[in-house]
């Protein structure tokens, strides 16, 4: 996978997106493992912090290493991301389960990697 200061021909937005923030080094190929399971998940950031009511969601995407430029690759206008670590980042989620109350069973089918 390779970033890109490219902009899709449709993009109205004529500003500084990727090159803004990152230096030259993070535009060069990069390999990933990525997985794709499905199940019953929570989110990497509740399980990171225990939170044990958060949304459920039947997909989760996992990236090793993230797919966000690791901290070295941002430069020093780059304050956002430095304070969200998105390097950090490595599980993404889709297919919301409805919020309702679970029953015995599935709140035990609830992957809990914390």
């Amino acid at each position: 996978m390779t970033l890109t200061t490219r902009r899709p021909p449709e993009t109205k937005y004529t500003g500084t997106l990727n090159e803004g923030w990152l230096i030259d080094e993070t535009f060069r190929p990069k390999k990933y493992n990525i997985r794709l399971e499905q199940g019953r998940f929570l989110t990497q950031f509740d399980t990171m912090h225990n939170v044990r009511n958060g949304s459920q969601y039947a997909l989760r995407l996992v990236f090793d290493p993230s797919p966000f430029p690791p901290d070295e690759e941002w430069n020093q206008k780059s304050f956002g991301p430095h304070a969200m670590k998105f390097w950090e980042w490595t599980e993404f989620n889709a297919r919301r389960f409805p919020d309702i109350k679970l029953g015995l069973w599935d709140r035990f089918m609830v992957w809990y990697e914390g």
